[in-house]
């Protein structure tokens, strides 16, 4: 088990993070902004590289889904990326 990718954070045969796509859509981007900012305001003071690790790994299946899923006319609110 890996604590980039715990198993219990699976749900019904799928991780989490398709699973809150599954049920959000588009709008479950704000929930993989908010991880990559949690991770990364936090590494120094709390698990350094793994925190580090955990931003990149939301980061890339946040990249990953806007490369399969460019389109802003699917009806979510789109919310900023923070700067």
């Amino acid at each position: 088990m890996s604590n980039l990718k715990p198993d219990y954070y699976a749900t019904s045969g799928s991780d989490l993070i398709e699973h809150w796509y599954d049920k959000w859509g588009k709008s479950a981007d704000i929930i993989m902004v908010a991880n990559v900012e949690k991770y990364l305001e936090r590494y120094k003071e709390k698990n350094g590289m793994e925190d580090l690790q955990k931003a990149k790994t939301y980061l890339d299946r946040l990249i990953a889904k806007q490369q399969v899923t460019p389109s802003n006319d699917d009806g979510y609110t789109q919310f900023p990326l923070p700067k």
